[in-house]
């Protein structure tokens, strides 16, 4: 058999190949989308809702947030002394630390949008606290803090909520 008759006899297979392919793709494509649409709807009567990533926790909600939001950082004091806590399970964000004596201290971050009726107990600022809540330019909000956090809050331009 020489290369012709080779290749005129492979010609078609190729072809009949491609054809059926192609034939079974479109048959599971119409089959797999007349299934999807609920029996007795039409195209006009579904409702597609768009839904957009909250900017700082990615949680899907209906309005999309368009401007930078505000965020607020507050120090809690996480000792078993201090529990229960208030408001810590609301914030998007929670970084603990040891302080003084390996008591844990949290930094938890709220987004203006939030509604938070208490957090605390609100304790005393550390320089590490403080640069995570610069990371965010967020309000730091805490009761007094280390000489070293408070010399760091007034050189940096940190924008903070002390108590004192």
């Amino acid at each position: 058999m020489d290369v012709r008759t080779f290749t005129k006899h492979r010609t078609p297979i190729i072809a009949t190949t491609i054809l059926l392919v192609v034939a079974i793709l479109l048959i599971w494509a119409v089959f797999f989308r007349v299934s999807s649409v609920p029996t007795g709807a039409d195209n006009s009567t579904l409702n597609v809702e768009t839904l957009f990533k909250h900017p700082l926790t990615g949680i899907l909600q209906n309005t999309e947030i368009t401007q930078p939001l505000h965020v607020f950082a507050v120090m809690v004091e996480n000792s078993a002394d201090a529990w229960p806590l208030s408001g810590v399970d609301k914030a998007f964000l929670v970084i603990e630390a040891p302080a003084e004596a390996g008591i844990p201290r949290l930094i938890t971050f709220f987004s203006e949008d939030q509604q938070v009726e208490k957090i605390g107990p609100v304790r005393s600022a550390r320089p590490y606290f403080v640069e995570w809540a610069n990371m965010f330019k967020a309000l730091y909000a805490h009761v007094g803090g280390s000489d070293d956090a408070l010399e760091l809050i007034s050189s940096n331009g940190t924008f903070d909520l002390n108590q004192f």
